[in-house]
């Protein structure tokens, strides 16, 4: 859909057209969303360029505090140590370096289990854990229909065992 920025900050697009932003050295903490969310979308591909601001609040507080030190051969429960607000659905999950598990549930669940049977699947060494909270919002602009996804993402390092 062509150039793409987030209140003002160009997002750089990827082959699988999607479109991410990297903090730099300078600028360390990334992109402020606390406040209000603005999409500015240069058209291409059948698009029109459009702007568009979701009704939706950004989804807060996934944070992991788990061990960084996890058993492959054993359940583990993947849980965020502080409450989640604003999602209709978060993403859960677990990345070895040679598979990984993500499990999907409501916006209001906390934690998630994961079996000894699906852990023993995962590889051992670095990885991550990871926790996505987002909500989904559709609106119609320029006759098509456009959906504009809010997602914040908590990864952290650990390793499996």
């Amino acid at each position: 859909v062509g150039t793409v920025s987030l209140n003002g900050t160009a997002l750089s697009p990827q082959s699988n057209q999607s479109y991410t932003f990297t903090p730099s050295q300078t600028n360390i903490t990334g992109l402020d969303l606390s406040n209000e969310i603005n999409w500015n979308v240069g058209g291409g591909s059948g698009f029109s360029s459009f702007t568009a601001s979701p009704n939706n609040e950004m989804p807060s507080g996934p944070k992991y505090s788990g061990a960084s030190s996890i058993p492959r051969n054993a359940a583990f429960t993947l849980s965020s140590s502080t409450q989640i607000l604003s999602a209709d659905s978060i993403i859960y999950s677990v990345i070895s370096p040679s598979g990984s598990i993500l499990k999907t549930v409501a916006g209001n669940v906390s934690s998630v289990d994961f079996t000894a049977a699906e852990m023993g699947t995962l590889g051992a060494g670095s990885g991550y854990v990871q926790i996505a909270p987002y909500n989904i919002e559709a609106q119609v602009i320029g006759g098509k229909q456009i959906y504009l996804i809010n997602e914040s993402v908590n990864t952290t390092s650990v390793t499996f065992q």
